[in-house]
């Protein structure tokens, strides 16, 4: 009988335990997901529909202009760091994209997500590629708002003059592949313009 009681505290105790535990994580949970919607900060970039506000500076230490989308139609927006292979195979090629669709009004902006702490890494890489896209480093509060909204890199977006996002690429692209997703832009945009 007394080996009886002593189970049933035990499995009263471990429950009660169980529940604080459950309560408290659930309270945390809660308060971070409240602070993350009082920032209406979106949970992935992929869900986003437009661009927050481009803050940072340019690679030569310049403020990023405030109608950063307003040159050009569509912008590729590619998001890189300096410690990641597959964003360094594509500099070259959004090099090569840059100047294929400068024609037809297409521009590509990179951003690293590396943040200042990098920037003379981040240099040196887009110089040995060849690279003369601009480049962003931002600032903490885009940073928070748009950059650290996915959990790896590289990924691209597709913007246009509004800032709305219009197509979203999460890992690396090969030239082919970003070609055929700008040619697919190029066709729609073409198609929906009014016939004269």
């Amino acid at each position: 009988m007394k080996k009886g009681k002593t189970i049933i505290i035990i499995v009263i105790t471990v429950v009660t335990v169980f529940t604080t535990i459950m309560a408290a994580m659930l309270l945390v949970c809660g308060s971070q997901k409240e602070e993350h919607e009082e920032r209406n900060v979106p949970k992935q970039v992929s869900e986003m529909k437009t661009m927050p506000t481009v803050t940072g500076t340019y690679m030569d230490g310049e403020p990023v202009k405030e109608n950063i989308w307003a040159d050009h139609p569509f912008t590729l927006v590619n998001v890189w760091s300096t410690g990641c292979g597959p964003c360094l195979e594509e500099l070259p090629d959004l090099q090569y994209i840059s100047e294929k669709y400068a024609e037809d009004s297409i521009g590509v902006l990179g951003i690293l997500a590396d943040g200042e702490s990098a920037k003379t890494d981040a240099y040196l890489l887009l110089q040995e590629a060849n690279v003369e896209y601009p480049n962003v480093i931002p600032d903490e509060a885009f940073m928070e708002s748009f950059v650290s909204g996915e959990n790896a890199v590289p990924y691209s977006l597709i913007v246009n003059r509004d800032g709305e996002i219009l197509h979203f690429i999460m890992g690396s692209q090969s030239r082919s592949e970003f070609e055929q997703t700008l040619d697919a832009l190029l066709l729609k945009a073409e198609s929906d313009q009014p016939e004269s």
